[in-house]
């Protein structure tokens, strides 16, 4: 259960970075599939109407499509994400393939990305009971709790974040049924309500940290649904020291995820199995947020 909560809340507090702004297809459709098309490569309905068809972004190996002056690409900027994917959108349309290393497929980083929701509709359909997801390629969460064995929750979130068979079935329709089903939401409103009451209060005192005031919004609605007890952190009040080391080691240690995975050098180190300066600081944090989740929890 605790496992299943941090996820819920570590997810609803990240920033708006790249993985929430695309979606990855591996879905076969009629007789070619994207992962080994060419430019003529399309997705179709069964009317054949409507058609997208594929851009190939130019890659380097280990690089992918991050040289601009090679790719066409715009420079990757973690704090303009949206505007660069709005730009390749321009540039490349509703279906192309990037190299995105450290994400994708290969030495290229090979990554689809579709962004026209009625065709985007056709991958969901075809997907079938084990579905692939973007938390997937997160080595950096993968590596954390495969190395953490039989510490509480790791078992669960190596499943969530790895794993494709009937143990992520199990552990997500435990979520879906327990933590996020339409009855379990119904009992959330009240929590939900006053968290937003809160959070108005305190907005403009947050005019200057917006990042830490978008976690404190995400830890009072959590802590209400999950813990049964309201910290009001964004409300600007007085603040309870675990609670705000809680938001801050969760922020800090999610914000290192998009960096690592897009540095080469990064999932190189991992590979010989040395820990980065990075990693080292997402693994501290991590310790630090989850430690003080199963304080709660035993309380």
């Amino acid at each position: 259960m605790l496992n299943q909560s941090l996820f819920v809340y570590q997810r609803s507090c990240r920033r708006a970075a790249t993985l929430n702004n695309f979606a990855v297809s591996t879905t076969r459709y009629k007789s070619t599939c994207p992962i080994t098309g060419t430019n003529q490569t399309v997705l179709s309905g069964d009317n054949n109407s409507n058609t997208v068809k594929l851009q190939n972004i130019p890659k380097l190996p280990l690089l992918g499509s991050f040289v601009p002056q090679h790719s066409g690409v715009d420079k990757f900027d973690l704090s303009k994400t949206y505007d660069w994917w709005l730009s390749n959108n321009k540039k490349f349309g509703n279906f192309y393939s990037i190299g995105f290393v450290g994400m994708g497929k290969g030495l290229l980083g090979t990554t689809y990305v579709l962004t026209d929701p009625d065709e985007y509709m056709k991958v969901l359909r075809k997907e079938g009971q084990h579905p692939f997801g973007a938390v997937m390629t997160e080595w950096p969460i993968i590596k954390y709790y495969k190395d953490g064995g039989t510490k509480p929750g790791c078992s669960a979130g190596y499943a969530l974040f790895a794993t494709q068979g009937e143990e992520w079935k199990r552990i997500r329709r435990f979520m879906q049924t327990d933590l996020l089903s339409p009855d379990a939401a119904k009992g959330y409103l009240p929590a939900m309500i006053k968290a937003c009451e809160v959070a108005s209060r305190g907005a403009p005192s947050h005019a200057k940290s917006i990042n830490d005031y978008t976690a404190q919004c995400s830890f009072d609605m959590f802590s209400g649904l999950v813990f049964g007890e309201f910290p009001g952190l964004a409300g600007g009040g007085d603040k309870d020291e675990q609670d705000v080391t809680f938001c801050k080691s969760s922020v800090t240690a999610i914000e290192l995820i998009v960096p690592m995975l897009v540095d080469p050098s990064e999932r190189i180190l991992n590979m010989l199995g040395i820990k980065s300066k990075s990693y080292s600081t997402f693994l501290e944090n991590f310790n630090v947020a989850r430690d003080i989740a199963l304080e709660k929890v035993e309380r």
